[in-house]
């Protein structure tokens, strides 16, 4: 789980910096087949960390507070990777030399690593303190 918080949304802003400078089509397919492996890769780890956490988190009761608020930030992490981010890069893997500005300047994509990481920052404060919610 830890992978995946870490490097999630660094690799994130890693693809989302380098798409910025570059302009090459080819380059374009290359790294979103590299990153969508990383991203698989974070998914599983994710997946890992859930399972790993539902599994301790019995002694604290899985109706507290803390935890139903981490649920709902952990599937708002996953629903902005599997509905923002991975269609973006499939779309800027498949844009032509024209189309490539609009895709890469598309705002909700931009939008979506910034709150990503604010929402992964806010489940490992969770985790780590375990307020009384």
């Amino acid at each position: 789980m830890m992978l995946a918080f870490a490097g999630l949304p660094i690799a994130g802003i890693i693809f989302r910096v380098i798409v910025q400078h570059l302009d090459e089509q080819r380059v374009f397919q290359m790294l979103a087949t590299a990153f969508s492996r990383i991203f698989a890769a974070g998914g599983v780890s994710v997946g890992i960390g859930v399972v790993s956490g539902l599994l301790l988190a019995h002694t604290y009761g899985y109706a507290s507070g803390w935890l139903v608020l981490s649920y709902v930030l952990s599937t708002m992490a996953a629903l902005i990777g599997i509905l923002i981010d991975e269609p973006w890069s499939r779309r800027l893997a498949s844009a032509d030399r024209q189309n490539l500005p609009l895709v890469r300047s598309a705002l909700l994509p931009r939008l979506a690593a910034p709150l990503g990481i604010a929402l992964w920052l806010s489940i490992l404060w969770l985790m780590i303190t375990k307020p009384s919610l």
